[in-house]
C-alpha cells in the first residue's frame, strides 16, 4: 500500500478475528462429534473425486476412518481451548503404512488433507446455517481449522517418509538375505525372500550371469562402497533384470539374460564402470559364464571372483570366459599346489607384494601376453628394457628359468598365494 493511501477506518486488515467464546466452542465441538462420521463419509467422497491416486485402492473405509479421527481432534482441542499437537495424531502411522502399501504417493496423501480441510469448512458452514448462527461467528475457528490440518499433515508426511525408509531398509535386508541364500546353495527360505526375486524379475530356471565388483586398488571404505552401490544399481537396468546388493566390501549382481548374449550385458557393465570411474572410483568387475537355474549361483559367483581377481590394481571388467586355461588354473590353486611352491619363490613374491608388487605385475603381464616382453611393457606402461631387467631379477632371485612352463607356473602360483596373504 502506497504512503498516499489512507489507512482503512476499521483498523489493520490482518487483525485476528475475536476468539470464540467457551459456549461457542462447546456447541461446535458437540455438533462435530455428533456428525463426524457423516462428515468423514462426505470428505472421503470429495477426496476420491479430487485425488486420482486414491481411486480403486479399496481403502475407502480406512480413509473415512482417518477423516473422522482428524475431525475428532478438531472437536476435542477446541473444546479444551488448546492448539492441536503431534501427540493428538497417534494413529497416523498406521494410515501412512496403508497408503504406502496401496501405492498412494506422498503428494496425493497431502493433497487429500487439503481436500479434507475444505470438507471440514463446508461442514462448519452447514452447521452455521442449520443452527442459524451468523457466518461471522465461524471466523474465530479459522486458525484452529488450519492448525488442525497443518499438524495432522505434518504427522502424515513424517509417518509416510518413515514408512518408506523402513520399507527400503527392509527390502535391502531381504535382498541381501536372498543373495546369501543363493550363494550358500539354498533356495529362498521365506515368502518375503521369494517376493524379492519376483520383484527383481528373477525366476528359478532363468539363464543368468553373476557379477562381482570391488573398488580397484587399495580396497573400499564405506563411502566408496556407497558410491559403488548407488551408481552400479542405477546402471543395472542397462545390464538386464536382476539384483545388485552390497556384500562386505563388494557388490554382487545376479543379472538374467533372457536370450540376450552375455557380451551385451558385459558392454552395459563396462559403461557403468566408466561412469563410476569418472567420479574417481575405479572398479574391478568380474563376470561369470552364463548358468541356468538359481542352484548354480554359488558356482557362478566363484567364477566371477576368479575373474575379478585376475585384474591388476587399475581394475577393469573381465569375464571368466576370457581367461586362458593356464590363467584360470593358477588363480584357483588348492592348498597342496601352494605347498609345492619352493620357499625362496614364496619369500620373493611375499616381499614384492608387501612393497609395490612391480615384479608380480611384470611377470603376470609377461605370461598374459604369451611371453612377449614388448607386449607386456606396453600393457604396464614401462620401457621394454625395464621388463627385461625385472624378469632377469625374478629369475635370479628365484633360481628359475622363465622359458620352462612348469617353472613359470610355479612363479604364477606364488604370486597368487602372496596376493591372498595380503
Amino acid at each position: 500500500m502506497s504512503s498516499g493511501t489512507p489507512r482503512p477506518a476499521h483498523g489493520p486488515i490482518t487483525a485476528p478475528a475475536p476468539p470464540p467464546s467457551e459456549e461457542d466452542r462447546r456447541r461446535v465441538a458437540d455438533w462435530v462429534e455428533e456428525w463426524r462420521e457423516q462428515m468423514a463419509v462426505e470428505a472421503t467422497e470429495a477426496i476420491l473425486a479430487a485425488v486420482e491416486g486414491y481411486r480403486g485402492r479399496g481403502q475407502e473405509a480406512d480413509v473415512a476412518r482417518h477423516c473422522a479421527q482428524i475431525f475428532e481432534v478438531f472437536a476435542t482441542t477446541i473444546r479444551e481451548g488448546r492448539e492441536p499437537v503431534l501427540a493428538d495424531f497417534p494413529w497416523t502411522a498406521g494410515h501412512a503404512a496403508k497408503r504406502v502399501d496401496s501405492g498412494v504417493s506422498l503428494a496425493d496423501f497431502l493433497k487429500a488433507f487439503r481436500v479434507g480441510q475444505l470438507a471440514l469448512w463446508r461442514s462448519l458452514v452447514y452447521y452455521a446455517r442449520e443452527e442459524q448462527q451468523p457466518l461471522e461467528a465461524l471466523l474465530g475457528f479459522v486458525d484452529h481449522v488450519m492448525l488442525t490440518v497443518e499438524v495432522g499433515s505434518t504427522a502424515a508426511a513424517t509417518s509416510y517418509l518413515e514408512e518408506q525408509q523402513y520399507r527400503v531398509a527392509d527390502r535391502e535386508r531381504l535382498q541381501r538375505a536372498v543373495v546369501e541364500d543363493l550363494l550358500s546353495g539354498l533356495p529362498p527360505a521365506t515368502a518375503g525372500r521369494e517376493r524379492v526375486l519376483r520383484e527383481a524379475d528373477i525366476h528359478a530356471d532363468d539363464t543368468f550371469i553373476v557379477v562381482t565388483a570391488t573398488a580397484a586398488g587399495t580396497g573400499a571404505d564405506d563411502e566408496r562402497v556407497d558410491a559403488l552401490v548407488t551408481t552400479a544399481r542405477s546402471g543395472l537396468a542397462h545390464a538386464g533384470p536382476g539384483l545388485f546388493v552390497p556384500r562386505h566390501n563388494e557388490l554382487v549382481g545376479i543379472v538374467t539374460l533372457r536370450g540376450r548374449p552375455v557380451a551385451e550385458a558385459i558392454d552395459a557393465l563396462r559403461s557403468v564402470r566408466e561412469r563410476i570411474a569418472g567420479r574417481g572410483l575405479p572398479l574391478s568387475i568380474g563376470i561369470s559364464t552364463s548358468h541356468v537355474g538359481l542352484g548354480a549361483v554359488r558356482e557362478a559367483y566363484n567364477e566371477a571372483v576368479l575373474a575379478r581377481d585376475s585384474l591388476d590394481q587399475r581394475g577393469g571388467v573381465v569375464s571368466i570366459s576370457s581367461l586362458s586355461a593356464l590363467n584360470y588354473l593358477v588363480r584357483r590353486p588348492d592348498a597342496t599346489a601352494q605347498r609345492l611352491v619352493r620357499p625362496e619363490v614364496h619369500a620373493f613374491f611375499a616381499e614384492d607384494a608387501a612393497a609395490d608388487g612391480i615384479y608380480a605385475e611384470t611377470l603376470q603381464a609377461f605370461a598374459d601376453h604369451h611371453l612377449n616382453a614388448r607386449e607386456a611393457a606396453r600393457a604396464i606402461h614401462v620401457h621394454v628394457n625395464t621388463v627385461y631387467y625385472r624378469l632377469e631379477r625374478i629369475a635370479s632371485r628365484t633360481h628359475t628359468d622363465l622359458r620352462k612352463i612348469d617353472e613359470l607356473v610355479e612363479l604364477l602360483l606364488a604370486i597368487r598365494a602372496a596376493a591372498q596373504e595380503q
